[in-house]
Parts: structure tokens; sequence; C-alpha cells
């Protein structure tokens, strides 16, 4: 039921542009959230990058750049426990 409510949202989001900024932005931030609350790093960077994007364009938008930081520094740390936490046997390989 969650994941599919996700979906819906991000369906939604090439409506939200540069053009309404501090509705883009604050949309992806909750949805780069769930996805790092559901350990999908990959579509949390994606969405950081989009928030990238949009702050490019519109500079300016108050306290949502200090949520961009601190989310950016969640998901840098996540990736870290991710990372570190790979199995010793990935990335080797098998013989049989």
């Amino acid at each position: 039921m969650a994941r599919r409510e996700l979906v819906r949202a991000q369906r939604l989001r090439p409506l939200l542009t540069y053009a309404i900024p501090h509705l883009a932005v604050q949309v992806r931030i909750e949805l780069t959230r769930v996805h790092l609350a559901l350990a999908d790093t990959a579509a949390a960077r994606t969405l950081m990058l989009e928030v990238d994007e949009l702050l490019r364009r519109r500079r300016g938008l108050g306290t949502l750049t200090g949520e961009v930081a601190a989310l950016r520094a969640q998901l840098s740390r996540q990736r870290v426990l991710v990372t570190t936490m790979e199995p010793s046997w990935q990335g080797r390989s098998c013989r049989v």
C-alpha cells in the first residue's frame, strides 16, 4: 500500500517544476526521506540531483537549503553504512 502511494507521488514529480520552486523542492525532500527509509539510496540520489538542479535555477529558498544540506549528509552517511556492510564475498569471483 505504501509503495503504491510512493509510486503515485513519484509520477507527479514532473508537474512540480522550478515555476513553483518551494513546493518542488519540498516534495522532493520528502520523497528522498521516504526512499532513505526504504534503503533505496539510488532513488534518493536521483531526487537529490533534481533538487540540485532546482536550487541552481532558483536560489534563496530559505530554510529548504538547510534541509537539503542535512539530507545530503544523511544520504552520505547511509551510503557509507551500506558500503561498509557489504558481505566480504561480494565482488569476488566464485569457482564452482
